[in-house]
């Protein structure tokens, strides 16, 4: 990685910031991972000459690096942890208020990592969200992952 925070234009640099990146956001780090392999293919096919390669490599890079989306957001969502629950029930936009609360309200110093803090956590998050919701270990990750709630 450059000092930037971008990475140097290569698919395999792009490829492993979305590798590393993708528990904090899983469904923006899967949009850019498809832009990824979509650059890639047109390159392949011979659609794309090399400078246009390098240039559409570097535009996703810079993407990524400034994590921006094309996603509108509500205004509470003003961190990246409220997005990536924002873009987790993207049918619901109660839900990730109540989650988000729920998290900053229960959670104990030095959660993660502690089996009985993270059970308290859980338990928490199971009592709000509805019978049927059936992605509470992927929910569950994606809190854990996030530095917001820590």
């Amino acid at each position: 990685m450059e000092s930037s925070g971008i990475p140097k234009p290569s698919p395999n640099n792009i490829r492993k910031v979305i590798v590393d990146e993708r528990a904090m956001n899983p469904k923006y780090y899967d949009k850019m991972s498809e832009l990824l392999d979509a650059i890639i293919e047109e390159r392949r096919a011979g659609a794309l000459e090399y400078e246009a390669y390098l240039a559409r490599l570097l535009e996703a890079a810079k993407k990524l690096g400034a994590k921006e989306s094309d996603t509108k957001y509500p205004d509470w969502a003003n961190d990246g942890a409220k997005r990536a629950l924002v873009d987790f029930f993207a049918s619901d936009a109660e839900l990730p208020i109540a989650i988000d609360a729920i998290v900053r309200n229960t959670r104990p110093d030095s959660w993660v990592g502690n089996p009985l803090k993270e059970r308290r956590v859980r338990n928490a998050l199971k009592r709000v969200l509805p019978d049927d919701f059936d992605r509470l270990d992927e929910l569950f990750e994606l809190v854990k992952a996030r530095h917001e709630y820590y």
